[in-house]
């Protein structure tokens, strides 16, 4: 996950990167190396229980959610939601990058009670790659 929190007043953006694997956590803060200070940390955490304590703007998940998904574990599901929204700012947004058909996955979230409405933006992966 990517948490994006806007610093008050000062324009800038504190950025945390978070994984459960300790050898992403390596390889992301190797990579990052000189980028990384006070708002630009990497962070080894697990989504079923979060503890990395700030409140985000925006959520970036990559392919965690559709681990749970795809693992049928409707219980895992919904603490990582439940936990995810904790994460959130009142306004803030959660955002998902999914190869799995956004239609499906909407029934997967409706049918589980964890979303009451979908506002998502449906970019097929070729129009996204020729946006890039």
């Amino acid at each position: 996950l990517l948490g994006v929190q806007r610093e008050e007043g000062e324009g800038e953006l504190s950025l945390v990167h978070t994984d459960l694997d300790e050898t992403a956590v390596r390889l992301t803060t190797e990579r990052l190396g000189p980028l990384l200070n006070e708002n630009h940390c990497v962070l080894r955490d697990d989504i079923l229980d979060m503890k990395v304590g700030k409140e985000f703007d925006v959520i970036v998940d990559k392919g965690v959610v559709d681990c749970f998904v795809h693992s049928a574990n409707d219980d895992a599901l919904k603490l990582a939601f439940k936990n995810i929204h904790s994460a959130l700012s009142p306004t803030g947004a959660l955002v998902m990058i999914t190869n799995d058909d956004i239609v499906t996955r909407e029934g997967d979230f409706m049918r589980l009670g964890l979303m009451k409405e979908w506002d998502v933006a449906r970019i097929k992966s070729t129009e996204l790659v020729s946006v890039l």
